[in-house]
């Protein structure tokens, strides 16, 4: 919500990259949707089949699109600010302090989701590299899904770093 108030005051050389980072994050939220909806397909498909056969590699590949699911949705979560938060206790101090546990909270989530985009490269590498399979009924290669992860944390990270630009601009100027 206070990002979208920001936006409202961005400054022309920015609007540009702001219209291609949010229609990024819509092509993200997009491609994590129609996962998300072939996921519910294809278990259904596969639970009516059952009674003669069932689709082969169907639980491999909904595994591999829960992955798309999860990491293409993260970064337009955090620029809706719909993420799970507590706030029973914050959102009685003043303002200012909001913004700065704001700050503190997505700088310790850009600490953590740059391990996981340090680890996750390592590991798509890793499976790109030695074609690493995920056997089951079908085979998968695992490293489309391994390459969405240190990507999807990526678009994460320069999401909180635009949140954290945001608050300590509203904190600066006392907007």
């Amino acid at each position: 919500m206070e990002s979208q108030a920001s936006e409202a005051n961005l400054d022309p050389r920015f609007s540009k990259l702001d219209s291609i980072w949010n229609r990024l994050l819509s092509w993200m939220g997009f491609i994590s949707a129609a996962s998300m909806t072939l996921i519910i397909l294809l278990t259904i498909l596969n639970v009516l089949l059952r009674i003669g056969t069932p689709i082969i590699g169907v639980v491999e590949l909904t595994t591999f699109l829960m992955i798309a699911v999860v990491y293409l949705s993260i970064a337009w979560t955090q620029k809706m600010d719909k993420h799970i938060g507590v706030d029973f206790i914050t959102f009685r101090y003043p303002i200012k302090l909001q913004h700065i546990i704001g700050i503190i909270n997505r700088l310790l989530g850009l600490f953590f989701f740059a391990l996981i985009i340090y680890k996750g490269i390592g590991n798509a590498y890793f499976a790109f590299i030695y074609d690493e399979v995920a056997y089951g009924q079908q085979g998968f290669y695992t490293w489309p899904a391994r390459c969405l992860v240190p990507f999807g944390a990526a678009t994460l990270c320069l999401q909180l770093l635009i949140d954290i630009i945001q608050r300590m601009h509203i904190l600066v100027s006392g907007k």
